[in-house]
């Protein structure tokens, strides 16, 4: 599943994965109901795919930035933009299927 879909199905800030329980699990775990994007771009993808979505998605987070925290550097950036107060699940699922299709993948390639 792509990391956008897994977003879809459900969004959690401040860890990588939660279950239904809203306790926080290992991104790939099986009981996992909701991801944050790191997450979901752990659970959803592996190889050569990870590599070339994880670059669109952290140049695409960069170019939308303006938040404090960008002056300390590229470390962090996609939990530091996907935990943002305010940041909502559409964002971040948008942000997702546009790098998802800038490389390829996905329903609307």
């Amino acid at each position: 599943m792509l990391p956008s879909q897994l977003v879809t199905r459900g969004w959690i800030q401040g860890e990588n994965a939660q279950n239904g329980m809203g306790r926080g699990v290992g991104a790939f775990s099986p009981d996992a109901v909701a991801w944050c994007a790191l997450g979901a771009l752990y659970a959803g993808l592996d190889g050569e795919e990870y590599t070339a979505v994880r670059a669109a998605v952290d140049r695409l987070v960069w170019e939308l930035s303006f938040m404090p925290w960008k002056i300390f550097g590229e470390a962090n950036v996609i939990t530091n933009w996907n935990d943002a107060p305010g940041r909502t699940q559409g964002e971040v699922v948008k942000l997702l299927e546009t790098a998802e299709r800038e490389c390829g993948l996905g329903v609307n390639s």
